[in-house]
């Protein structure tokens, strides 16, 4: 009698267990494929270590007219708090993202998000290897969005024109 009660509340307590982990990955986004959970307020996580940002690009990248790259770039700018060194490769397990939306994707340059990848990639081993500071990421950053205000201005005067004819 006295083993049945102790393997019943094993059983119990094993339970519990698996409510409360299926509970927590709940707050994990699940859902058809196509819809702009940006455009919803949708949030994911808590981040985990299993969570990349390749991965999470790959995710919210719900129309081919957007690059992997746009993802991650347009998830870490509306989530600056939620990364280490404000680079894609510091993503803070823990962490709640907040969903960009395929607007907000689209705003975010192909060529620019591309290239401030590569330059994170390069500026983490710089960081890993204790080689890197504020000052010289700033540096290293200065020219990508520097040419990413030059798009932007570029594409305001051409847009201004436009609309003056």
């Amino acid at each position: 009698m006295r083993s049945s009660l102790k393997l019943f509340a094993l059983f119990i307590i094993i339970m519990s267990f698996s409510t409360a982990t299926s509970i927590y990955a709940d707050n994990k986004l699940k859902g058809p494929k196509g819809v702009d959970y940006g455009e919803m307020g949708e949030t994911y996580g808590p981040i985990t270590s299993r969570d990349t940002m390749w991965k999470l690009g790959n995710k919210f990248r719900h129309r081919n007219n957007v690059s992997v790259y746009q993802v991650m770039v347009a998830i870490l700018k509306k989530n600056p708090s939620s990364f280490d060194y404000n680079n894609l490769n510091g993503l803070k397990n823990g962490t709640i993202l907040k969903i960009p939306s395929h607007k907000e994707v689209m705003s975010v340059e192909p060529l620019y998000a591309k290239e401030r990848a590569d330059a994170d990639d390069e500026l983490w081993k710089g960081i890993l290897s204790g080689k890197a500071n504020k000052q010289s990421i700033d540096v290293a950053l200065a020219p990508i969005e520097a040419a990413k205000q030059v798009d932007v201005t570029n594409a305001k005067k051409k847009y201004l024109r436009k609309l003056k004819r």
